[in-house]
């Protein structure tokens, strides 16, 4: 079982851009997003097919950070059109390759001209 990590450092801010830790609220966006293939083209394995496979996939970047004080970050604009409106997501979690979990990273988002 992992521990349970404090809840710090949930926002991070940048110039232009905000990035929170994502919450429930943000599946809608993570189905947006990563149900587009544009999106996903870097990794097809991030391709979700409907809204219930979105939840399941905030569930577990929720669980993570319960787990190990880190995870994927909800990134948006902070001045300017559509603020509140996620543009992609990034940060990192323990990945399970050909053996042991090992730290992993990754940014996914969608440009729209």
């Amino acid at each position: 079982m992992g521990h349970h990590r404090s809840q710090g450092n949930e926002e991070m801010l940048t110039a232009r851009l905000s990035l929170r830790r994502s919450t429930p609220a943000d599946t809608d966006a993570i189905y947006r997003i990563h149900s587009n293939p544009r999106a996903c083209a870097h990794n097809p394995s991030d391709a979700l097919a409907n809204r219930l496979e979105a939840e399941d996939c905030d569930g577990r970047w929720q669980e993570h950070w319960q787990q190990h004080g880190f995870g994927y970050w909800t990134i948006r604009r902070r001045t300017g059109p559509a603020t509140d409106e996620p543009l992609g997501f990034c940060g990192g979690q323990h990945r399970r390759a050909a053996g042991p979990r090992v730290p992993g990273a990754g940014v996914n988002t969608l440009t729209v001209a």
